[in-house]
């Protein structure tokens, strides 16, 4: 890619306004593609469910533990190995489910794949030549093979992962309610500034998705551009303009990932630290109910054990949260070229074949988008004949 073409297109880069996604933008946009599948994304959802109730086990064996090693009649050693059995075994069954309940996620996600990229490549043969012309393949290629590839995040671990933290969050607090209210008020609290954070990231750094997704394209068309033109630029001697080119690419998207970057990082990162800072809260309001009588000690060292990786669950969020407007960007782009209008086809009527090797032009005319470059052209030309087509250089010839 030139100079020259650099500057055009990151003009239009400069122009394009940036659409800002947001979560529940980005839900609406990737549903579609989960529908064909939603049968195995239930299934794979409910077992994520069983298996995350299951994790909840190893929890209750800790509170059991912790009460019967502070009773005074302590509970018999056949019936801590009893606890520890079970403990052993919600483990070994949960993490068999999470596996069952994984592979059929992926399998679905796979099967959804593959009919995209067929259902893309099919819809592409029969867009009009304009459509290709005014994309460079790098482009379309980042479509098919790239965007559609992240569709596998969201369709194979956000259904499994998102009933698993879900569940677990729940089910933990409600437990932890039961057991002290004021405890768990201290183990969850913040959870609230946890999510205010991500929630103020994302939208603090949406509106850089729409540049980060134009110049990620243009990045790749210009590197696949000079791989494939390499054979030219080397005859020509034009690696140097060509490489210029494509470097100046690469560091208007770095810039941009830098970009965004600065603005989600600082409480991105505020929400995984948030999440993992709650024994800050546990140990003094535990420490001043225990010493006033009003907490018990097990349940105190259940709270102290338990409460301090309870927003664990949770961490796996951030990822999703953080990944989702790329994805659903993506989404959008594979929705954008599956809406475009199809060449009309010849009706049944219409002759199959020619009657001869005549090319015939009848009132033809043709755009690139806005701008076209055929008005009404009329002419034919017949077999044995030579036909010449002359006029400036942007004048249609070479899309005739």
């Amino acid at each position: 890619m030139s100079e020259a073409n650099f500057a055009d297109t990151a003009a239009v880069v400069e122009e394009k306004p940036a659409a800002k996604e947001s979560f529940a933008a980005g839900i609406a946009a990737l549903l579609p593609f989960a529908r064909p599948a939603k049968l195995k994304l239930a299934v794979s959802g409910l077992v994520a469910i069983v298996a995350a109730l299951l994790g909840l086990v190893p929890y209750w064996v800790v509170y059991q533990t912790a009460i019967s090693l502070l009773a005074e009649n302590q509970a018999s050693q056949s019936y801590l190995w009893l606890l520890a059995l079970a403990a052993l075994g919600a483990v070994v069954v949960r993490f068999v489910l999470e596996g069952i309940s994984t592979y059929i996620a992926h399998m679905a996600a796979f099967d959804i794949q593959f009919n995209i990229r067929v259902t893309l490549a099919e819809h592409l043969a029969k867009l009009p030549l304009g459509f290709a012309n005014a994309r460079r393949s790098g482009e379309l290629k980042k479509v098919i093979a790239d965007d559609v590839e992240r569709l596998e995040l969201f369709l194979a671990h956000a259904v499994p992962d998102l009933a698993a933290a879900i569940v677990t969050f729940t089910g933990l607090l409600l437990w932890m309610l039961w057991v002290d209210w004021r405890m768990a008020c201290a183990v969850f609290f913040l959870a609230i500034p946890a999510f205010a954070s991500i929630a103020y990231a994302m939208r603090k750094a949406g509106h850089h998705m729409g540049e980060y997704k134009t110049t990620q394209g243009l990045m790749n068309a210009a590197i696949v551009e000079l791989i494939r033109g390499m054979p030219v630029v080397k005859t020509f001697n034009r690696d140097v303009d060509e490489v210029r080119g494509t470097e100046q690419m690469i560091q208007r998207y770095v810039n941009v990932v830098k970009e965004y970057s600065l603005d989600f990082l600082p409480f991105g990162t505020a929400f995984y630290v948030l999440l993992g800072a709650n024994v800050l809260l546990i140990l003094p309001v535990g420490g001043w109910l225990w010493t006033a009588g009003a907490l018990s000690t097990e349940n105190f060292l259940f709270f102290l054990i338990v409460g301090i990786g309870a927003l664990g669950t949770l961490i796996t969020l951030l990822f999703l949260f953080a990944n989702l407007s790329h994805i659903a960007s993506g989404g959008k782009l594979v929705t954008e070229i599956l809406e475009q209008s199809l060449m009309s086809e010849a009706t049944e009527d219409a002759d199959v074949y020619p009657a001869d090797a005549t090319v015939t032009f009848d009132n033809v005319s043709f755009s690139y988008g806005d701008h076209q470059v055929l008005h009404q052209v009329s002419f034919a030309a017949a077999p044995g004949t030579l036909t010449a087509l002359v006029g400036p250089s942007g004048s249609g010839k070479s899309t005739i």
